[in-house]
């Protein structure tokens, strides 16, 4: 007789779009889906009752709950996590964190080398390349023009691409284009319950940021002139 599958929260805040969803292992029993440039401090707890609801679960029932930590949003991922985090505090449950671009690359639904792109805006994108399958990083997450990532990865053969700043980077190469430019849920899910093996302490986990975010460019500025 086969264990039950693990019974999640997932959410992605950094992206354009904002996900939330309570999954059965990959497969999804209820998901919400929100518009991003919505106050996520207002939608993301409402979105959590309604998916819990939808799903006949309480928070007590779940395995663990997971995140998407970026990069993305620098806003929608701080406010994500804070959130996340209290609520695993809340109901004794692990939380487990993972890399947005990861979970993108395993979206693309092939096995072998995925590059993955999302529009960081100023004429960047965040970007890596992963091998699915072994999901192993070939080119770690980075921010960096799509000039200059062409230059990077030349030597690496043909790459499916997934995410919206695949256009930006790919010229005639494979090209799998999500449109919202976000993980698949099943996908997130699946990293999610693969990471409740072994979960990190709640208090190390930082968002993904790639970038600094201009509050850290900020206060590096001010100490530079204080100095």
């Amino acid at each position: 007789m086969t264990s039950p599958q693990p019974t999640v929260l997932v959410a992605d805040g950094g992206s354009p779009t904002l996900l939330v969803a309570v999954c059965r292992g990959t497969t999804v029993l209820a998901q919400r889906v929100g518009d991003a440039h919505v106050a996520h401090g207002t939608a993301l707890l409402p979105m959590v009752d309604t998916v819990l609801q939808e799903a006949g679960m309480t928070l007590g029932g779940l395995d663990g709950l997971g995140l998407a930590l970026g990069p993305g949003s620098f806003t929608g991922l701080r406010t994500g996590l804070a959130t996340f985090k209290g609520l695993a505090l809340a109901a004794h449950k692990v939380l487990v964190g993972v890399s947005t671009l990861q979970a993108l690359a395993r979206s693309a639904g092939t096995v072998g080398r995925v590059g993955v792109a999302l529009d960081a805006r100023k004429g960047q994108v965040y970007a890596a390349v992963f091998d699915v399958g072994p999901d192993v990083p070939l080119v770690p997450p980075t921010v960096v023009t799509p000039e200059t990532w062409m230059e990077q990865v030349e030597g690496l053969g043909p790459l499916v691409y997934a995410g919206d700043g695949a256009r930006l980077v790919t010229r005639g190469v494979a090209h799998v284009a999500w449109a919202h430019a976000y993980p698949a849920t099943g996908a997130l899910a699946s990293l999610v319950v693969e990471g409740l093996h072994s979960p990190s302490v709640l208090e190390t986990l930082e968002p993904l940021y790639v970038r600094q975010s201009y509050a850290d460019l900020s206060l590096g500025q001010a100490k530079k002139e204080r100095a």
